[in-house]
């Protein structure tokens, strides 16, 4: 059964089948639960209930899965519970687990499986243990007259034949009578046939027999074993998780058989008398009418306050009247509560209101908006079309967010925009009469009304500047196909060479199981370098990019995003629509350009090579033992019935290629595991493995046709068929015919394969689940100690308290001793309980580490797209920026963003399908001046983002407020991806969300929570990063291009704006900010205000000092002959150095007097501009000195970008931990290594729990020892 809250989750209760329904009447159904519903609101609601991960499958304990998922779970569970448990220990283990005296489901487990291990029942199928069934020349005996060993094994096991039986079966088999001998093999399964007691405190033995050779022996327990897979400490906890439910909710209770199984398994319900003390009464049962639809029931008490009327009230509290203007009659008004942008505005604002079942009565955000009689029995005047953003209903169909706050405010003479309110107005209403095809018309006149106000989609600042209303459409960031970061753009991500899903996928894999892999762990940035095995120009050297200012008329998207970041900063002054100014990068060809790539044709990616190696480790150990088993045989849905290995070869391949793999499978008469029992990856081999391993796994259907893309890919142009040097040609064709995406799917095969089936990695699973509760065992610890300190220092103030109020004259001295030591001790508890507090956030953060091992996305917003941060998964610090393993990661810095899954794609876009999802897109039109019309002809945003006042919140769908919110670059489906890398805009992020929203408040605390834990203070780093500036270099000259951009004044606006309207001059323009950026770049001096304040400092420093030594020999009233000649002279250097600091000052009191006059000329020729020509303007003024300066300090930053090359970074590879036990990369092979060395070798061991913990203990006496504990 499911749980939900840790209680079953029951389904609503059948409707009642109205009379009116017909055959053709249309219902809404979910399909897994048998559940219908009329209305799609009920349907929409109860799916979105199934579709939260509040849900537990009872079976295997898996948390945070949906409604579905956790029934999918537990009915794979079920069956494999079903297919491998065995049938006859089920009623003897339900028998001694029904009312076991021990309480704890732990222990309870350790002991039912221990005890069952060794018992075996009637009828049960066992096996005899690895007995040695073979001649000197490895040939099977099966043959019981033709082996000595196996006569005297049955012998000594006191055999028994059953010759009647025997005889029976050969003369049913038509065999002749004088054959005598029955073959025997004793790896073949027996079957038990008499369970004999060999007397108190003795094990008992087990009469066997095999039904194919009538053979009866006897054994002891320890003799025999059941068929592997079959009993597991893992199905003997699905078997109790199934069967058991606690007797009670008192605490030590024991567990108990459900009642479902009790009468199967013939037991009985009573309880024992030992345990009747834990027994509950009876409680009444609750009517269904408490209970809505399985939903848990509603809490009791007193209700709040309610934000609706009803109607009886509504009739006693009647809406005053309207102006004299009236209203529309059928808008519908809905209460409101106040929330101001910005008090300090004098904009009117206006929020959207909250949908709510009962309508009611509106209040107005401003005291200018009239209210409006909804009474029809007062006289309606003539009505007027006026527009109210208020009377709108909040944006539906967005189940985890149905009271989403839009903001609109109103536009007054003050505003961005140039033109008067009144040209505005006329241009929106041309553009409404031109391209609103839905609204009905209207005359000039109408039109003039309706629009008599505007409003603007989004917020105003306290300068009453028009702000962008969300950050979507300028500070979405995505990587290009060489891994550029690049401004998001819709149609760059549909053209992907890559998943990158299935890329976070495999280095989230990586950051987990890295130990396991003996792997280790690159930057992000780094492992999206390795990953990239294209033969495109992706290795630029240090140095080839370059960026000028230029005007121009054309905005580039496909830019770097230091690029795009500085244009968005720059949008007020220089980077707009009015100066036309651009930042442009150009790129340098290199002349080793083709060298680079012919290099990169012949040569292996060394780290997907060592990654694909490190998997291939996990399936056989150094002692040739498969630590990886995968099932022998695979159930096909399509043709019902399970599916061997042999006929999935048979069926996926031709002749010649099932030649190919069983050759690579034993190439040279090695197989592919002696290869890998050796680790003999080198030159190739690695190949063999990897295709003989593919052919042992081809029955696994899920992945067969990943598997056969993989064997076409090794075959190539099939001269691998001639069988010679197979090994080479083998990465031959591997370099040459996988791409970075293919390599992926080879990785992404391996990793499932591991995952499911590895005995490594289930025991490092185990291990950190119970390295977790180790943690949580020391941070209860911690708790505790603090709480019996803090109790001691109560005791202590109520002693203190009371000897103060009981104090008599006599005895103050005695008393007022014992207050001192009553302070001591205080103050030393109170340090006390500070120190534990530091151990108990240790631990604290211990706990939080642990947890990362389990991926989980921060969750969903209202749009569906899903929130993930890298740093939620593996052993990061974000403190320490993660050092797993003793090895620094530098964090990725980046908040990723996942577009909507495209089977939820209904429960956000008002039911739409996929196909109609993507249909509807295609129709909607973004114009260039940023005016959207969607697919049903409707206007719904005008340009500047002005508001269409023929709609409200009510016209408009989900997919609607997306175009708004996004423009036309979004997040389409599953398969785009884009990121957040700056703290400013994961501000704004936060305030974007919905608060008070089911889903969004969910991702707001996350990240609250993931902010709170990073000290960004402490560290002065901030959370989130550009990795372009990520140096502290770059960021100092970052920081001089914002100052100097903010030293940009109104005539350095105006003069680019006359020079922005000459388009026809822009080469000059162009070419005049060329000459100055060299001229600058050459110079590379300081200028002459900056060497005078230098030197004015360097003289007030000397002047200081020497008044000072001045002062000094004053002290003394006589001074000998050598101390007044040394006062004398320095009397004449304070004097001179006066005198040059009053020169100094006067120079720079010149230079800005000059300055001054400059600018001054400079504005007067800005406003007449027919006294000189705007070039000369231009190379005098002070703009073309600023944008040469920024220019230089964007250049040195491209400059100093850490642009490794990829070609030798993927080449060069070398991994840090086989290097530091093997001295050699994994995929070099490590046979040669174990030869070489006489004594055992430093080899490599996944740590221990208890080395783990030891560990932990280690660094928590270091942190004790330091002076960072108080």
């Amino acid at each position: 059964m499911v749980l939900y809250k840790k209680k079953k989750a029951t389904l609503s209760d059948p409707l009642v089948l109205p009379s009116e329904f017909g055959v053709d009447t249309k219902v809404f159904v979910i399909r897994e639960t048998g559940e219908w519903f009329p209305k799609y609101k009920d349907y929409i609601k109860r799916l979105w209930f199934y579709m939260h991960n509040n849900f537990t499958c009872e079976i295997t304990s898996h948390t945070n899965l949906t409604f579905f998922q956790a029934m999918a779970s537990e009915e794979e569970e079920f069956n494999r519970l079903e297919m491998r448990f065995p049938i006859k220990i089920r009623a003897p283990m339900a028998e001694f687990l029904h009312f076991n005296p021990i309480s704890r489901f732990d222990l309870l487990l350790e002991d039912a499986y221990f005890k069952f291990k060794s018992l075996f029942f009637v009828d049960e199928i066992v096996f005899l243990k690895d007995l040695n069934i073979s001649d000197p020349n490895g040939n099977i005996i099966n043959n019981i007259s033709d082996n000595v060993f196996v006569t005297e094994f049955l012998r000594n096991h006191n055999m028994y034949f059953n010759i009647a039986a025997a005889e029976s079966y050969q003369i049913m088999n038509g065999s002749g009578q004088d054959s005598n001998e029955i073959g025997v093999d004793l790896s073949n399964k027996w079957e038990v046939h008499e369970v004999m007691n060999m007397g108190p405190n003795m094990p008992p033995k087990y009469r066997i027999y095999q039904p194919s050779s009538f053979i009866f022996i006897e054994v002891d327990p320890s003799e025999i074993r059941r068929e592997r897979k079959t009993y597991t400490r893992h199905l003997v906890r699905s078997f109790m998780k199934l069967t058991l439910e606690k007797a009670s909710r008192k605490n030590g209770s024991p567990w108990r058989v459900k009642e479902d199984y009790i009468q199967h398994y013939d037991l009985s319900p009573e309880w024992p008398a030992q345990f009747l003390k834990y027994k509950e009464p009876i409680k009444p049962i609750r009517s269904s009418t408490d209970l809505t639809d399985g939903l848990p029931p509603k809490k009791r008490g007193r209700p709040k306050s309610a934000t609706t009327v009803s109607d009886d009230k509504l009739g006693k509290k009647k809406m005053k009247g309207a102006d004299n203007e009236g209203s529309v009659k059928e808008f519908k008004m809905f209460s409101m509560e106040h929330k101001p942008l910005n008090e300090t505005s004098a904009i009117d604002k206006v929020e959207t209101v909250k949908d709510t079942p009962n309508p009611t009565a509106f209040k107005s955000m401003n005291e200018t908006t009239k209210k409006i009689i909804t009474e029809e029995s007062l006289p309606v005047p003539k009505p007027k079309i006026v527009f109210n953003p208020n009377v709108a209903k909040s944006k539906m169909n967005v189940a985890n967010d149905h009271e989403i706050t839009r903001v609109l405010s109103k536009l007054t003479d003050v505003s961005m925009l140039k033109e008067s309110l009144k040209k505005t107005r006329e241009v929106v209403i041309n553009t409404v009469k031109e391209h609103d095809r839905f609204s009905e018309p209207k005359s000039e006149e109408e039109l003039l009304q309706l629009f008599e106000s505007l409003y603007y989609y989004g917020e105003v600042d306290k300068q009453k500047r028009l702000l962008e209303p969300n950050f979507f459409r300028k500070r979405l960031k995505q990587y290009d196909n060489d891994f550029e970061v690049k401004k998001f753009n819709r149609e760059r991500e549909t053209h992907k060479p890559w998943d990158f899903s299935l890329i976070l996928r495999v280095y989230i894999f990586l950051i987990n199981f890295n130990e396991v892999l003996c792997m280790e762990i690159p930057t992000f940035q780094e492992y999206l370098g390795l990953l990239n095995n294209e033969r495109q120009k992706s290795a630029i050297n240090q140095g080839t990019k370059q960026a000028f200012f230029k005007f121009n008329t054309r905005s580039n998207d496909n830019e770097l995003s230091l690029i795009s970041d500085l244009k968005t900063h720059m949008n007020d002054k220089l980077i707009n629509p009015s100066i036309n100014l651009d930042i442009v990068c150009s790129e340098m060809s290199t002349s080793n350009e083709n060298e680079a790539i012919d290099k990169d044709n012949t040569s292996s990616n060394k780290f997907i090579i060592e990654l694909i190696c490190c998997l291939l480790r996990l399936f056989i150990n150094e002692s040739g033992e498969w630590t990886v088993e995968v099932p022998n045989q695979w159930y096909s849905n399509e043709l019902k019935t399970d599916v061997t290995n042999e006929e999935a070869i048979s069926s996926v391949f031709k002749e010649k290629e099932i030649e190919f793999l069983s050759t690579c499978s034993k190439y040279k008469d090695v197989t592919f595991s002696e290869r890998l029992m050796k680790r003999n990856f080198a030159n190739g081999n690695w190949c063999l493995i990897l295709l003989g391993i593919i052919e042992d796994s081809l029955h696994i259907l899920p992945f067969q046709e990943k598997m056969k893309k993989i064997v076409t890919g090794f075959i190539g142009d099939e001269s691998v068929y001639e069988f010679k040097g197979l090994n080479t040609k083998l990465l031959a064709n591997f370099n040459e015919n996988f791409k970075m995406n293919d390599c992926l799917e080879i990785v992404y095969v391996l990793m499932e394969i591991v995952v499911n089936y590895s005995r490594d990695i289930k025991e490092q699973i185990d291990k950190m689940s119970d390295f977790i509760t180790f943690v949580k065992s020391e941070r209860f610890k911690a708790t505790k100690s603090i709480k019996a300190s803090i109790k001691d220092k109560n005791v202590l103030l109520q002693e203190q308290q009371s000897k103060q109020a009981n104090t008599k004259e006599d005895e103050s001295d005695q008393v007022q001793k014992e207050l001192k030591e009553i302070d001591e001790k205080l103050e030393n508890i109170g340090r006390e309980i500070m120190q534990k507090e530091q151990i108990r956030e240790f631990w604290e953060n211990k706990v939080t580490t642990a947890h990362q091992l389990r991926t989980k996305s921060l969750g969903t917003d209202r749009y569906g797209n899903t929130y993930w941060f890298l740093e939620t998964s593996g052993s990061f610090d974000l403190n320490t920026f993660g050092k797993p393993k003793g090895t620094e990661v530098k964090r990725s810095g980046k908040l990723f963003i996942q577009g909507p899954k495209k089977s939820e794609i209904p429960l956000y876009y008002n039911g739409l399908s996929y196909e109609q999802y993507l249909g509807k897109i295609a129709k909607y039109r973004v114009l260039d001046d940023g005016s959207i019309i969607n697919d049903e002809g409707k206007l719904i945003l005008l340009y500047h983002k002005l508001w269409n006042n023929n709609y409200t919140n009510k016209d408009l769908t989900a997919l609607d407020w997306k175009f708004i919110d996004y423009g036309k670059d979004f997040l389409v489906s599953e398969d785009d991806w884009c990121f957040i890398d700056d703290d400013l805009v994961l501000e704004d992020l936060l305030n974007w969300f919905n608060k008070l929203g089911t889903s969004e408040k969910q991702i707001r605390n996350n990240i609250m929570s993931i902010l709170e834990n990073y000290k960004k203070k402490e560290f002065k780093k901030n959370l989130l990063y550009n990795q372009d500036v990520g140096d502290e270099t770059n960021q100092e000259q970052l920081k001089q291009i914002y100052e100097v951009y903010e030293s940009i004044n109104e005539d350095d606006v105006s003069l680019l704006q006359k020079l922005g309207d000459n388009q026809q001059m822009y080469d000059k323009w162009n070419t005049i900010i060329s000459e100055a950026v060299l001229k600058t770049s050459e110079e590379q001096k300081e200028d002459e205000l900056s060497s005078l304040n230098h030197k004015l400092q360097n003289v007030s420093e000397s002047l200081n000092k020497t008044k000072d030594e001045i002062r000094n020999m004053n002290i003394n009233a006589v001074k000998t002959p050598k101390q007044q000649k040394l006062f004398e002279s320095l009397t004449k250097t304070r004097e001179s150095l006066i005198s040059e600091k009053q020169e100094i000052l006067t120079a720079i009191d010149k230079y800005n007097e000059q300055k001054r006059e400059r600018d001054l000329e400079l504005s007067l020729a800005v406003y007449k501009p027919g006294q000189e020509d705007l070039s000369t303007m231009l190379q005098k003024s002070e703009v073309i000195k600023k944008l040469a300066q920024m220019n230089n300090a964007l250049n040195e930053i491209l400059n100093n970008l850490a642009h490794e090359n990829v070609d030798d970074l993927r080449m060069n590879y070398s991994n840090g931990m086989a290097m530091k036990f093997f001295k050699k990369n994994i995929q070099n092979g490590l046979s040669d290594v174990k030869k070489s060395k006489k004594k055992a070798t430093n080899s490599y061991t996944v740590r221990s729990l208890n080395e783990i913990m030891e560990e932990v203990r280690e660094e928590l006496r270091a942190f004790e020892s330091t002076d960072k504990l108080l």
